[in-house]
């Protein structure tokens, strides 16, 4: 009881001092007629309770967070807090104003500790320009989006173009470079010496080299491959080897003494 008529006194005074008295704000017609609502932000602060109530509307408020309510302009409002079992409950002369603006409610307990109820709402005009803001950043954001997605792809487009010219793939996050030209069709023991008689690093490539070679400069028009079998330096046996169809992109086991395509590469 104590608690409840503290409670009760403390918001009595404060409301008293910042409420309007109902003659004198009554810009949309007479009380409790149609009245109203408005959108407000809730906010509570103070020690926890289980929920807020204000005239009809409640809603659990954590302290220190807000909810959106929507309450009625120019009328009485009943507000009560529950906490556990009991509900402290104050009737106020607090009226939300049409124009907007923010409200604090004090409540102080036995302790002494300041708890209280904060409305901040806003006008139509308010509101409308704040959409308005929200739109313009939002349209703002998708074009700083865009335009990073844009030069991203271009960026992308560039190096992928210079990966083209250059006959350079790309292989386990490894670059590879390509050689500009194949070599004379020849069995796999001379496409093995003329790649190392090249020096410089040149080789035959492995079957996974030969497939992104096929994906990556092939099938993009790039570096002149004829659509028929080359080595790979895949030995299978005394007299196999296996070869890479670049049209397909299958593998084959062939004799080694087959004359097939060679593309030399060699790692960057």
């Amino acid at each position: 009881m104590r608690l409840l008529l503290l409670l009760c006194l403390s918001a009595a005074s404060i409301l008293q001092a910042q409420s309007v008295k109902p003659s004198h704000q009554s810009p949309s017609g007479p009380i409790g007629q149609n009245p109203e609502r408005v959108e407000v932000k809730v906010c509570w602060s103070g020690r926890p309770v289980d929920y807020v109530r204000i005239d009809d509307r409640r809603a659990p408020i954590p302290a220190g967070t807000c909810v959106t309510m929507k309450l009625k302009v120019n009328v009485p409002l009943r507000i009560s807090v529950q906490l556990g079992t009991a509900a402290y409950t104050c009737d106020s002369v607090l009226f939300l104003r049409p124009e907007g603006g923010e409200l604090r409610l004090r409540f102080r307990d036995s302790s002494d500790a300041s708890s209280g109820i904060t409305y901040a709402y806003e006008t139509p005009s308010e509101k409308k320009a704040r959409l308005a803001k929200v739109a313009l950043d939002s349209a703002a954001r998708v074009a700083a989006a865009a335009e990073a997605a844009a030069k991203a792809e271009q960026a992308r487009q560039e190096a992928k173009n210079r990966d083209l010219r250059n006959l350079i793939v790309t292989v386990n996050g490894r670059k590879l470079k390509v050689y500009e030209k194949d070599l004379s069709p020849t069995d796999w023991q001379g496409a093995v010496e003329t790649c190392r008689f090249m020096g410089n690093g040149w080789r035959l490539p492995n079957e996974a080299e030969l497939r992104a070679v096929q994906k990556q400069l092939h099938q993009e028009g790039a570096g002149g491959f004829a659509e028929t079998w080359y080595w790979t330096d895949k030995e299978e046996s005394t007299g196999i080897a296996w070869a890479m169809h670049m049209k397909s992109g299958n593998t084959l086991r062939n004799p080694k003494d087959y004359r097939l395509n060679v593309r030399p590469v060699r790692d960057l």
